[in-house]
């Protein structure tokens, strides 16, 4: 009788054990499993996007002793795109000075607007027509080459572009095809290249500049952001870069 109660209780001992045992294994399967979901969450951040935000970082090719108003100008691009609409914002020291350029394909607008502290101007291009800033009578050829890189988290492809006849002979660019826009350099010197650019330089206002993204966020964008907004007064392409070179002109005394 002794043994049998003995052998009951090393038995209850035992399935005791083993459910422990299988209990921890559960769990490291669950363990497991879920870094497994935040690696595969992490490699999948390359997904083909087609609504967003992209945050580049700028860079300035010329030095503040070329050009002493560098060390007042924006760090920071920020491009809002929706499927074949985008809008990039670059904005200035404490929100003074805002350049914003809006591009609706569906919608036929290429528009740019200009805020100085309170003053809110636009400057309405043609669709097919380069943004305001850029040379309009830029020619440039396009060299594709096998060189691939990673930038911010997506694959990237490169490309030499020499311009023709404007300030800056070669740049060198990457270029992704991993997110959705449509039409994403119709309003710049490299229409030709079908996918989004993150890592470019560009002359834009007179400024030699480099652009790097560092950040893509999949986020919800509302297609008011793509529309002219109301209060900015309607100006030319030469009130513009004159607002602009007095603006410039101001913070580099």
């Amino acid at each position: 009788m002794g043994r049998t109660k003995k052998g009951i209780r090393f038995r209850r001992i035992k399935l005791r054990i083993m459910k422990q045992h299988f209990a921890s294994i559960f769990y490291g399967v669950l363990i497991f499993t879920g870094f497994q979901f935040l690696s595969c969450d992490e490699k999948n951040h390359g997904e083909f996007l087609t609504e967003g935000e992209i945050e580049y970082q700028i860079d300035y090719i010329d030095t503040a002793q070329d050009n002493p108003m560098i060390a007042f100008l924006p760090r920071v691009m920020k491009t809002s795109f929706k499927f074949n609409a985008s809008r990039t914002l670059i904005e200035g020291l404490f929100g003074t000075f805002k350049l914003t350029y809006i591009y609706n394909f569906p919608n036929k607008k290429n528009i740019t607007l200009l805020q100085i502290l309170d003053k809110k101007y636009v400057y309405k291009s043609d669709i097919d027509e380069m943004a305001f800033g850029y040379d309009q009578n830029a020619k440039v050829k396009i060299i594709y080459s096998d060189l691939e890189k990673k930038i911010a988290g997506y694959n990237c492809n490169h490309a030499t572009v020499i311009f023709e006849n404007g300030l800056v002979d070669t740049t060198e660019i990457f270029y992704t095809k991993e997110i959705g826009l449509m039409h994403p350099n119709y309003n710049n010197p490299f229409k030709e290249i079908e996918g989004v650019l993150m890592e470019f330089s560009v002359n834009l206002v007179e400024i030699n500049m480099k652009f790097s993204a560092k950040k893509v966020r999949k986020k919800k964008v509302d297609e008011k952001l793509f529309e002219l907004p109301q209060g900015y007064i309607n100006i030319s392409e030469k009130q513009m870069k004159k607002l602009i070179n007095d603006y410039n002109q101001s913070n580099g005394q």
